[in-house]
């Protein structure tokens, strides 16, 4: 179940993709980027703290937050200009 959860993640970006740039007209598409993806790490760690507390199997979890965080920094160093 957890990693279902996990893989539903993977369409709030897009969703999060066509929404902000109504509100961040000002920001570049690099920072709406980011955000996003801070926004769905930020949920993944919130889940697992609510595993944690509920004494669930949160280690799911752990391996969907690697994989996100994998995937913004390999984003980031793509992007960048150096």
């Amino acid at each position: 179940m957890r990693y279902m959860i996990g893989t539903s993640l993977t369409f709030l970006g897009p969703t999060l993709g066509r929404i902000l740039p109504l509100f961040l007209l000002s920001w570049t598409s690099l920072q709406r980027e980011n955000l996003k993806t801070i926004l769905i790490e930020i949920i993944i760690v919130l889940l697992i703290f609510y595993d944690k507390k509920t004494k669930g199997n949160y280690k799911p979890y752990r391996v969907i937050l690697i994989a996100w965080l994998i995937h913004h920094l390999c984003y980031n160093l793509a992007i960048s200009e150096w």
